[in-house]
């Protein structure tokens, strides 16, 4: 049975790579809890 797409790409992929792609991704997710402007955070912007 051959390789689909997919994991032909991932397959070719390390970690570093995949770390370059994933951190950028989730830090603007990660960092929206610790963020606040004027007492109000980006998940829940009216208290």
């Amino acid at each position: 049975m051959g390789l689909t797409a997919r994991q032909l790409i991932f397959g070719y992929m390390g970690v570093t790579v995949s770390a370059y792609i994933a951190i950028p991704a989730v830090a603007p997710i990660a960092l929206s809890g610790f963020y606040s402007y004027n007492g109000m955070g980006m998940a829940r912007p009216y208290k």
